[in-house]
């Protein structure tokens, strides 16, 4: 009976953050703060480590997102400049409190903006970043159940105002650059990414 909202907060997300922050709402305008539902100090491993990005040092969490899956909350997050978790939900209610699903020793993979897609027969998947590669998840969502299939565009858009220059670098061949997005409609799959459109930060759809 509730929607629940998160994403990348703190001051200043190109330096350091907390860790994972949600809000519930039952209508989209009343909005509750229900906290730091993870925190990067008490419940990050391979996560708590400074990296550098831009020449400074940094420990943020970007772009988490939270699912309802096989019965249970999980939120995926992916940590700057790299680096990729999934966690998931103990109490079985979208506070958490939140642990590894995965291995808590290493990254899932070195990517950002991770999301989660459960399909009509309750398979799970994962893609990341431009959505390029796309994976099974094990039926526990412990692991991956199978190797990374790389996604080729049947016509691709290769017009280069509608892409970033790191896309027109790998040939204009995919979606966009980041910002991975994956669901179904009325019956069709619709696979997305974030790139710079004709000057304009838009996501992409296939």
């Amino acid at each position: 009976g509730n929607f629940y909202l998160t994403g990348s907060t703190g001051e200043n997300i190109w330096a350091y953050n907390r860790g994972v922050e949600l809000w519930k709402s039952p209508d989209l305008v009343r909005w509750q703060y229900l906290g730091l539902v993870w925190d990067l100090d008490q419940g990050g491993t391979w996560e708590r480590r400074w990296r550098p990005l831009h020449d400074k040092p940094c420990r943020a969490i970007w772009a988490p997102e939270i699912h309802y899956l096989r019965g249970n909350y999980y939120i995926c997050l992916s940590i700057a400049p790299t680096g990729i978790s999934l966690l998931k939900s103990t109490s079985g209610k979208p506070e958490g409190p939140y642990i590894h699903a995965f291995s808590p020793e290493r990254p899932i993979i070195n990517a950002i903006d991770p999301t989660l897609f459960e399909d009509d027969d309750g398979k799970v998947y994962f893609t990341s970043s431009s959505a390029t590669r796309i994976v099974r998840l094990k039926d526990d969502l412990s692991g991956l159940a199978e190797d990374f299939r790389t996604v080729t565009l049947a016509d691709p858009d290769h017009t280069p105002s509608h892409h970033a220059a790191k896309c027109i670098g790998r040939g204009s061949n995919d979606l966009g650059t980041e910002g991975a997005v994956l669901f179904k409609a009325h019956g069709r799959y619709y696979l997305g990414a974030a790139d710079e459109h004709e000057g304009r930060y838009s996501t992409c759809l296939a």
